[in-house]
């Protein structure tokens, strides 16, 4: 299942696309959707969500490479699957 792309994602959480639909795809089947909720949910980690400090954080230990690293690079922080900053 794709995000949609659009106004729809840009939403605070009371909206229909808010940061509680991109949490909730966080733990998606697909890797690819978990990547792309990871790399929008960062956008709300300014705001001091909890939730989504969380999330981000737990992406760390996900079982796809690709969303442990961009993880990491978003918290500034080695991967934990390669040990690279960039």
């Amino acid at each position: 299942m794709a995000l949609p792309i659009g106004r729809e994602t840009t939403h605070n959480d009371d909206g229909p696309g808010g940061v509680e639909r991109l949490l909730e795809r966080m733990s998606d089947a697909n890797f690819n959707v978990r990547l792309v909720a990871l790399m929008a949910v960062a956008a709300y980690l300014p705001g001091g969500d909890r939730r989504v400090a969380g999330a981000v954080r737990k992406a760390l230990d996900d079982p796809k490479h690709k969303v442990r690293h961009a993880a990491a690079r978003i918290l500034k922080v080695p991967c934990p699957g390669c040990g690279r900053t960039r």
